[in-house]
């Protein structure tokens, strides 16, 4: 079984190579998707391998139904990669210039930062506290500010990825470490990885051409770097992951004596493992068992909840967030549990959808059709379909890359009513009565008044 990993893992990098060569998509796609295959595919295999290699006193980890889903969500996430880079696609040359006016971008800055520190203020640090349904409040606008919230980070990373150098990168990179900070005082791990994405992305340049043109210095210092910074960060992960059994961050006592390598691959393994938990949906539930139920919300997802009240969670088979594969895995432990949330492989939940045929192909279908959608966005001449491309990513969790096909649909919909109002505004605009001038008189009594 571990021949086989290896292969696939092997397979994996093959397929990313051809990501990196390749001029038809976008860079910041490109990137993405190497992103996500590195932390949610190659993550999760090599560390099984390691754990069952040199972590026997834990037991075996590595088991036959772990392999066979590996292989076949890693071989169908690479083919979808190959479908894609083969298709038809158009990628619009870089522009040089300034990215966005200064007159939009400090007013949008000024905002950003005092909503991060508002938050930074106002919200609880205890893990648990902000995790637990039961003491969700219901609010019918919560949902727009969270939207509008995350399209600010968005914005601010596009920034940060694409601009020169300047006040305005300078201030899109404080602003993005500052969300940072907050994120992690309430225990999130991964949004560490956002200032990993912006250096590897502006150290090692947009992928236009291989990767392996550029100077041996720079090859070294990205091949050291990188993978030096990626496990810190995973060791401060596990070190955070503590604080989610305590009131706070400042609660916890760091215990550095007990940390070692088994400790990080675990923390690795357990972290960005969503085949296991995959498994456990589909053996738990059923495959095929929820249909198209999860579909609803995401088809309204772009309805505010003040005009639509009762509108059902995406993904969601009883229209609530329990309902979500996030929170039916953990109630299959313990069905009180309001607390836990756990990743669950997008594969797996199509298969919980439509049963293994029809999920795999409502996969395959959903994947292309997103990726599509993100190089469009991200070609886009518009600085909001930018924004748009990287908040449906979203950088840096990157789960919607390749996303089960209820997330898919929540996408496409969102984007289809924003194409929609835009083109409607578009021939509004054209058609309204404008005044001739005619005359010098007219010119000039236009100017008087």
């Amino acid at each position: 079984m571990s021949l086989i990993l290896l292969f696939l893992i092997a397979l994996m990098g093959i397929t990313l190579r051809l990501v990196i060569r390749s001029r038809k998509i976008d860079s910041i796609l490109a990137w993405s998707i190497i992103f996500y295959c590195l932390m949610w595919i190659i993550t999760p295999g090599l560390s099984i391998l390691l754990l069952d290699a040199f972590a026997k006193e834990y037991g075996s980890v590595l088991t036959s139904d772990f392999v066979e889903f590996y292989a076949l969500e890693s071989l169908m996430v690479s083919g979808v990669i190959m479908v894609f880079l083969r298709s038809k696609l158009r990628n619009q040359p870089e522009k040089v210039g300034p990215i966005v006016r200064k007159k939009t971008f400090f007013p949008l800055a000024v905002i950003y930062f005092f909503w991060i520190i508002q938050n930074i203020l106002t919200q609880s640090t205890d893990y648990q506290a902000n995790n637990d349904l039961s003491l969700a409040v219901a609010s019918n606008s919560a949902g727009v500010f969270t939207l509008l919230y995350a399209l600010l980070g968005a914005f601010f990373t596009y920034i940060a990825l694409k601009a020169q150098k300047g006040l305005i990168l300078y201030v899109s990179l404080g602003l993005i470490l500052l969300s940072v900070v907050q994120s992690v005082l309430t225990g999130s791990r991964i949004p560490m990885m956002w200032p990993l994405f912006i250096f590897i992305f502006r150290f090692w340049g947009p992928i236009k051409a291989s990767l392996f043109a550029r100077s041996v210095r720079r090859r070294i210092i990205i091949v050291v770097a990188v993978p030096v910074i990626f496990l810190g960060i995973m060791a401060m992960s596990a070190l955070i992951g503590s604080t989610r059994s305590k009131q706070s961050l400042l609660d916890v006592e760091w215990d550095f004596e007990s940390f070692n390598s088994i400790v990080l691959i675990q923390n690795l393994y357990s972290k960005f493992n969503s085949f296991s938990t995959g498994i456990q949906l589909i053996n738990g539930y059923g495959s095929g068992t929820a249909g198209y139920k999860p579909y609803i919300g995401s088809l309204f997802y772009f309805v505010p909840r003040f005009i639509y009240p009762n509108k059902p969670i995406a993904g969601s088979v009883d229209d609530t967030y329990f309902g979500t594969p996030a929170r039916l895995v953990p109630a299959l432990d313990n069905p009180n549990d309001t607390i836990n949330n756990r990743g669950v492989s997008p594969l797996a939940i199509s298969i919980w959808h439509w049963g293994w045929i029809g999920g795999m192909f409502a996969f395959l279908l959903g994947g292309l059709i997103t990726l599509r959608l993100l190089n469009y966005l991200l070609n886009s001449n518009l600085l909001f379909f930018k924004t748009m491309g990287i908040f449906l990513i979203p950088i840096p969790i990157f789960i919607n890359v390749f996303p089960s096909p209820d997330v898919a649909l929540k996408h496409a919909s969102l984007i289809g009513l924003i194409l929609f109002l835009t083109m409607f505004g578009k021939i509004l605009l054209r058609n309204m009565p404008r005044r001739k001038i005619g005359s010098v008189s007219d010119a000039v009594s236009v100017v008087k008044h």
